[in-house]
Parts: C-alpha cells; structure tokens; sequence
C-alpha cells in the first residue's frame, strides 16, 4: 500500500472512531433525563403559570403556529430553571456541531476516495455541514452566555418563547448605556433559538421574530431608546436587517456589509 493510501486509511479509521464516540455521546445525552428534555418541559410548564410571568405577548406565523413569549418573575426558581435549561441547550448544540463537523470530515473522505466531477455535489454537501457546525457553535456560546448569567444572578430579564408549552428559545436582556451601566437609555441582552431549530429552520419559522418582537414590547415599558446586539454571520446580518436593525453608528445595514466577522447593530425605537 502506498503512502498515498496508508494515509486515507488512517483517516477513514480516525474518522470512523470519531463517528462512534459522537454517537455515544449523543446516546448518553438521550439516555439523561436532566438534560435537553426534562429541563425545558419544566422551564416551558413554570412560564405557563401566569403567575411566574411578569411580561407575556403572542405572535401567529405563516404556517399559523402561535408562539407565546414571556419574561419570568426574577426569583431563584426562575433563574435555576433558566440555568438548566440554557445548559442543556448549549450542551445539545454543542454535540450537533461535533456531529456535524463528522459528517462534513464523511462527505469529504467520499468525494477524495470516489471523486465524481461530472456531479460535484459532495463539495456542498461538505460545506453545508460546516456552516450547520458554525451556527451550532454560536448558539452554544449565546446559551453559554445566558447560563452564566442565571447563574450569577446578573441583573437581567429572562424571556422565554414557547410553542405548546415547548420551549422555542431564550432571551436574556438589561438595560445598559453606553458606558456599560443599568441605566433606562438601552437595551442589550442574548437571545438563541433551539439547537434543533437551527438544524431543520423550515419546521419553526417565527421564532426569532417573536424573540425580536417581545424585545421591542421590554424596551417600550423600560423606556428604552434602542435595542443593540452583535450579530455574527451573514446569515443572522440578514435576519436583523430584515427587522429594521442599522449598524451602531445609525448607518443603514446594507447586503454588502454582511460578514462572518460580529458586527455591532443597534434598532432605534424613538
């Protein structure tokens, strides 16, 4: 066997044990029950009970679904479920990238080992993977971020969107100024979408803007003259332009200033 060969062997058998210990990983997660399941059936039940809310507004999308947002009382309940459940997420996206970036390392193995030029479809399919990987990994550091929070008991509002009792998504907000203290000038805070939302975004379209339109309906209570946050990705740059965001220096957010780098954006409310 020449070099060449010994070479895509190990990796085929490197790739293959990663693929198993993904697996593995993924079956153990399943198997605890204090992970992505119970913790946010119970987050979802608790925001149900109006009298845990402290803020509640709905949305219908396109495909008629009703999402129901709304910000939890700040108590040491509220806060341990949000603690809990913003783990498991972050946990639950961080395993979707590994499994990601194992079938991305799959479809590239196939394409070396049975190149097929006339249809070169493995090429995409291999980028497709990784730009799933990327955004699993964003959304485990924004539930990462809000986790931390709850946990420090950081002075914030915990929002949540919920589709049947489900939880959809988590937001984290407070009221900042520019120089960084609580103030009632803006509103800065973290919002992610379900790991699982983000691998199949056909099946719950309306998430973010419900995320988007409960944190406009916070700001209007708290007095709030703009709604700022660092968007990374073209992907999520589109999203937020498309809801009236504008770069920080109040410049319009155009197409060709999209960019995988984060770029600060700011969507003024008065």
């Amino acid at each position: 066997m020449g070099a060449r060969n010994r070479g895509i062997a190990s990796t085929v058998q490197q790739v293959n044990q990663e693929r198993v210990t993904t697996r593995v990983q993924l079956a153990d997660f399943k198997r605890n029950n204090s992970g992505i399941g119970s913790a946010t059936q119970q987050l979802g039940a608790f925001a149900a009970n109006p009298t845990n809310v402290a803020h509640r507004t709905s949305m219908v999308n396109r495909s008629g679904q009703r999402l129901t947002s709304v910000t939890l009382n700040n108590t040491a309940e509220a806060s341990g479920l949000v603690d809990r459940a913003a783990t498991s997420m972050a946990r639950e996206a961080q395993l979707g990238k590994n499994k990601s970036l194992n079938a991305a390392q799959r479809a590239w193995l196939a394409d070396i080992m049975k190149p097929t030029w006339s249809q070169p479809t493995h090429g995409a399919t291999v980028m497709g993977h990784l730009q799933t990987a990327r955004r699993l990994e964003e959304s485990s550091r924004v539930f990462d971020t809000i986790a931390m929070a709850a946990q420090n008991n950081f002075p914030a509002d915990f929002s949540v969107v919920s589709k049947r009792g489900r939880v959809q998504g988590l937001m984290q907000s407070t009221n900042l100024d520019w120089a960084g203290q609580r103030t009632e000038n803006t509103a800065i805070g973290f919002l992610g979408t379900h790991p699982r939302n983000i691998r199949n975004p056909q099946r719950t379209p309306g998430v973010g803007s419900a995320m988007i339109g409960h944190a406009r309906e916070l700001a209007r209570v708290n007095n709030s003259r703009a709604i700022t946050l660092g968007a990374e990705g073209t992907e999520a740059q589109g999203f937020y332009r498309h809801q009236g965001f504008q770069h920080e220096d109040g410049r319009a957010l155009l197409p060709q200033h999209f960019s995988h780098r984060t770029l600060p954006l700011k969507l003024p409310l008065r």
